[in-house]
Parts: C-alpha cells; sequence; structure tokens
C-alpha cells in the first residue's frame, strides 16, 4: 500500500480515471475541496465523460428524438469545451486528459460500457446529496454505479 498525503491507503497506483460529469458548472460550485480527487488522479490518465441523455418521442404518426440529430455535434463540441475549461480550473496533476460527451439514451448503461471500454481503475462521481423518503423518489447515477460499475467507485458528496 502506498500512503497518500491525505492518509489515504491506496493498494495500488490508479493508472485510469473516469470523472463522470453531468453539469460542469455546478460540479465546480458544490465540489470545491477536491483534494481526494486530485490526490487519486495525481500522475493519472483521466477521462472526462458527459453523456447527454436522448430521448424518443412516439405518436400515432410519428417517431423523433430531442435533441435532433442534427444538433448532436453542436452538443458534443460545447461539453467538451466546458469540460476542458474544468480541466483547467481543477488542475488534477494528470498524465494525459481526455475528453468524452456521447449523446445516447440510457445513460447509466452507456457509463457503465464506457467504463469496461476503457478499462477504468477508478469512477468518480458527484451525488446530489439526497436523502432519507426523498432519495427513494429520485433516480440515482451514483447508486447506479455504485452497484454496478466494473470497477470502484469515488462518489463525492456535495458540501454543507
Amino acid at each position: 500500500m502506498r500512503p497518500s498525503g491525505l492518509g489515504l491507503k491506496l493498494e495500488a497506483k490508479v493508472k485510469k480515471v473516469v470523472v463522470l460529469i453531468d453539469d460542469a458548472d455546478e460540479f465546480l460550485e458544490h465540489y470545491r475541496d477536491l483534494a481526494v480527487l486530485r490526490e487519486v488522479a495525481q500522475g493519472a490518465d483521466v477521462h472526462y465523460l458527459n453523456v447527454f441523455e436522448k430521448t424518443y418521442y412516439n405518436n400515432e404518426f410519428s417517431e423523433y428524438s430531442w435533441p435532433p440529430a442534427e444538433k448532436f455535434p453542436e452538443i458534443v463540441q460545447k461539453m467538451e469545451q466546458k469540460l476542458a475549461r474544468l480541466n483547467d480550473r481543477i488542475d488534477l496533476g494528470a498524465e494525459k486528459v481526455e475528453f468524452h460527451c456521447l449523446v445516447e439514451s440510457g445513460a447509466a448503461d452507456v457509463v457503465i460500457d464506457f467504463l469496461r471500454g476503457q478499462k477504468a481503475d477508478l469512477c468518480v462521481v458527484a451525488t446530489r446529496g439526497i436523502q432519507g423518503v426523498l432519495s427513494v423518489f429520485v433516480s440515482s447515477m451514483a447508486e447506479h454505479l455504485l452497484k454496478f460499475s466494473p470497477c470502484p467507485v469515488l462518489a463525492l458528496r456535495p458540501k454543507g
């Protein structure tokens, strides 16, 4: 085990970290104390991942999706720019950084498949800090990842 500056006992060096980002601005505002993330990502390959949920609609005349397919390149470009700005602001000290924005339906399964495909050593996800009875009614990506992720999950709770 290698000791860390935060008192963490890491079994092995983390080589590939996937940081799941829903909203880059919200991530910065609510998760200011990112020392643990910096500790585990130092010198690793970091992959920022955003999955923009595509929704299908059906009616008796046609099937369509939102957002429309012609908007996908614009959505991907804008989110990759946001992820790059986020990376510049939090500076994890990563060896290599990549940005991924996917426009798909079924985000939870897409993330699991991405983690498998990348052979990630660690997945980092921010929670909304919802507890109690309300948590029964709110779907949680963090909870899904804790159950089904092929790698360990670091769940960051909001400040406060």
